[in-house]
């Protein structure tokens, strides 16, 4: 099975007693059931993924990025990482994406997104892919004992 066949799966039951939206489960995001497989555009490596409140925290466990440090007036490495806000909605396309800081760049692509920003340190341009549900396989939300996604 392709990644992308994967990311269609689902839904997937979340697996903590409140009922959840979005949720990191292992090492998985999921949305309103559905796997969400992120990519590197730089190594092609799965991107690592954290959760906060209502927000993804995509990290590449290969690439590195340098950033100036205005306080000690020098540069460290952080790992590559990608910020995802989300509204109750499988449509990825309606995410906030941050890049260092940076609102992304969010195009529609066969079978998921592409998100595009530069870094201003380097100003080289870095993407990440995310593979989407099939159109019509939305998870239905309410029949699922969840709340209205109010679109």
């Amino acid at each position: 099975m392709s990644v992308t066949d994967g990311a269609r799966s689902g839904p997937h039951e979340c697996p903590f007693e409140e009922d959840y939206y979005a949720w990191v489960a292992g090492e998985t995001a999921y949305l309103r059931g559905y796997r969400v497989d992120a990519t590197c555009g730089e190594c092609g490596s799965q991107l690592d993924v954290r959760f906060g409140e209502h927000t993804f925290l995509f990290t590449c466990p290969e690439c590195v990025v340098w950033s100036d440090d205005p306080v000690t007036e020098s540069s460290r490495a952080s790992a590559l990482g990608w910020r995802v806000s989300m509204p109750n909605s499988t449509d990825l396309t309606k995410w906030s994406v941050y890049l260092a800081g940076a609102p992304a760049q969010i195009e529609q692509v066969p079978h998921g997104i592409e998100v595009r920003e530069s870094l201003p340190e380097d100003g080289k341009e870095y993407v990440m892919h995310v593979a989407l549900p099939e159109c019509g396989q939305e998870y239905d939300v309410e029949a699922n004992r969840g709340e209205s996604d109010g679109e």
